[in-house]
């Protein structure tokens, strides 16, 4: 755990992952869950994994240029 938050905030976005690998809509809750908790690298990876399950998604990828506007790479953001 990162910067004290307790392991409860993504716990059920990472226990989703575990048991549905390839359902993207888990991988978009856990992005979510890890950018209110500013672990932005983290949240980039699951934004990635959402976007490459289901390419077509626009929620998926704006998530993916938000995560990598996060991390100040903006330039990725408009490729992502």
């Amino acid at each position: 755990m990162q910067k004290g938050e307790p392991h409860h905030k993504t716990r059920p976005s990472k226990r989703a992952v575990e048991l549905a690998p390839d359902y993207a809509d888990y991988w978009s809750s856990l992005c979510t869950s890890l950018r209110i908790l500013g672990r932005h690298e983290e949240a980039l990876i699951a934004a990635q994994k959402a976007v490459e399950l289901e390419q077509g998604n626009a929620l998926y990828h704006y998530q993916l240029g938000l995560a990598y506007s996060e991390l100040n790479r903006h330039e990725d953001s408009l490729l992502g």
